[in-house]
């Protein structure tokens, strides 16, 4: 266990980006920052504030949404996350489908059981701070069932180390902002020393440093150019 720590350690950039930063690579070399246009329609769901931004940047002619606004919509929706908080998860990628424009492509980065330890009871259980867990084998069917005409998709690791708790805690916030701003600042509070809790117990925090270490499946959904 130790080794592999050091390796995940020496495996970090320097200096290391944070979750955030590395959450935004993954999506650029997934959509190529100089393939966009400029005019595409983008849907973020659970994505950081960072990207966010970045995007806006990108996008001068474009539109970037919340929030589902009708079918035929989108020409990428960025999923972070966001199908552990659904009540029914697979669902969601039908709901996903729909709104997409024809060609237009899913882009998602899931924490699936199978990337948890088999002795941690986080494997068979809810996540407190992910929520739900997804199975491979309904990663696949949910694509499947959803209509999507192809997929492609692989494990990530994420490092991520900072040295100021302070800057995790806005970490978290960016990562729920757009959430964050519909609840009152004093539930805002507590949810978020909640998942700061969590988040640091399952990470290696000394007190002064936290080591943060996240699997994750990181990939991509293509709807069919033709109308059914």
């Amino acid at each position: 266990m130790l080794n592999a720590l050091l390796t995940s350690l020496l495996l970090c950039t320097t200096p290391p980006l944070t979750y955030s930063e590395q959450e935004e690579e993954l999506v650029f070399q997934l959509i190529p920052a100089e393939k966009l246009q400029g005019d595409e329609s983008i849907l973020l769901m659970g994505c950081s504030d960072l990207l966010s931004q970045q995007l806006t940047y990108l996008l001068p002619q474009g539109h970037l949404a919340f929030l589902i606004d009708g079918e035929d919509r989108f020409d990428y929706i960025i999923s972070t996350q966001s199908p552990h908080w659904e009540e029914d998860p697979l669902e969601l990628f039908s709901t996903l489908h729909k709104a997409l424009k024809p060609g237009g492509k899913l882009i998602f980065l899931l924490c699936l059981r199978e990337s948890l330890p088999a002795a941690n009871p986080l494997s068979h259980h809810p996540h407190p701070a992910v929520g739900r867990n997804i199975s491979y084998h309904k990663l696949r069917q949910a694509l499947h069932n959803a209509g999507f005409a192809a997929s492609s998709y692989g494990a990530h690791r994420l490092c991520a180390i900072y040295t100021d708790p302070q800057l995790f805690k806005q970490e978290i916030s960016s990562w729920f902002f757009h959430e964050l701003k519909l609840l009152p600042q004093e539930l805002q509070d507590q949810w978020l020393a909640h998942i700061f809790q969590v988040l640091a117990e399952e990470s290696c925090y000394d007190g002064k440093t936290i080591r943060f270490f996240y699997s994750m499946e990181v990939g991509w959904a293509k709807k069919s150019q033709a109308q059914p």
